[in-house]
């Protein structure tokens, strides 16, 4: 995973090369995300994740680490 280089809003909409850039996410956890419930909509050969089912896939599969670590 690459570093973060923005933040992603719910009313916006992504190329998925935009938000993989935006994530820090790579090619590999990108196809995990999907396989997770990750929605990516296609409209052509272009493919996009609108910032709406990235809070949603967060909500429903991201794990909070609250314990502190040694």
């Amino acid at each position: 995973m690459t570093e973060p280089h923005g933040e992603i809003r719910k009313d916006s909409i992504y190329t998925l090369k935009s938000f993989k850039r935006l994530t820090g996410m790579g090619d590999s956890a990108m196809r995990q995300a999907r396989r997770d419930g990750l929605t990516v909509s296609r409209i052509g050969r272009c493919k996009f994740v609108l910032g709406q089912d990235w809070f949603n896939y967060c909500d429903a599969c991201g794990k909070i680490d609250d314990q502190p670590t040694n």
